[in-house]
């Protein structure tokens, strides 16, 4: 019954951890990645950033980027699935408006007349920064990134160093497959 919001504390639990130690989602430090200020921002940061260097050779997010990327990574899915799940059970007829007061049955019509356009312009929305960031025309390939002031960048070899200290499974890619390579090596 409570899946969703149990995924969702787990998540939560992960991205939180991976963004405060190494400035990426699981699965963006997975493939070498990393979030960083957006380049337009990083001249005019705000002050919430000031203790953090935007594009020093810490990973580390300030804690308004930090909170921004875990609400766009985790809450914001959640809410879409949410909203998703109740559009098909109007839509399908499990759930009736027809019970409920007035006020709420005109909420819910309004919705399940609205929704299709809200998705057609959110799929819409990420269609075309997906496509812009292939034809390299933006440096965001989502508009969340966007909108939380972000973009995405391999992890310069300062970033690395940085790694060194960690067990091998908080490492990069890279870096497991080179501790591998000298291991079946010896």
């Amino acid at each position: 019954r409570y899946s969703n919001e149990v995924f969702l504390a787990l998540d939560l639990l992960l991205q939180n951890y991976y963004l405060k130690t190494t400035g990426a989602s699981f699965a963006e430090n997975f493939y070498s990645l990393r979030r960083s200020q957006h380049l337009q921002n990083e001249s005019s940061s705000t002050s919430c950033c000031a203790a953090a260097p935007a594009s020093s050779g810490t990973a580390v997010l300030c804690r308004f980027h930090s909170r921004m990327s875990l609400f766009c990574i985790t809450v914001v899915p959640y809410l879409k699935q949410k909203l998703e799940e109740l559009y098909e059970a109007l839509d399908s007829g499990q759930l009736s408006p027809l019970g409920t007061n007035q006020w709420r049955r005109h909420c819910l019509q309004f919705f399940q007349l609205v929704y299709p356009y809200f998705h057609l312009l959110w799929e819409g929305c990420f269609f075309a920064f997906q496509l812009a960031y292939l034809l390299r025309k933006t440096t965001c390939f989502s508009p969340l990134l966007y909108l939380a002031g972000l973009e995405l960048r391999r992890l310069t070899a300062e970033d690395q160093v940085s790694f060194v200290g960690r067990p091998v499974f908080l490492n990069t890619v890279s870096e497991s497959r080179h501790c591998l390579a000298l291991l079946t090596y010896n």
